[in-house]
């Protein structure tokens, strides 16, 4: 998966070819940020779901 997203951001980067190599250069890393962050958000929800399960079956469990 991130062969693809690396790749992505790459590719639409490459797509602007009015951008001198700096800003595509900026472009790229903010994309890559982007990325980054949505991906932490994704994990922090699954962290989330995660531990909501576990205080069910806690409670379950115990109670």
């Amino acid at each position: 998966m991130a062969i693809l997203s690396t790749f992505s951001v790459r590719a639409s980067v490459s797509a602007s070819p009015h951008l001198t190599s700096g800003e595509r250069s900026k472009e790229a890393s903010t994309q890559k940020v982007g990325l980054l962050q949505w991906k932490i958000v994704q994990h922090k929800t699954r962290i989330q779901i995660l531990e909501e399960q576990i205080q069910l079956l806690r409670t379950h469990e115990f109670g």
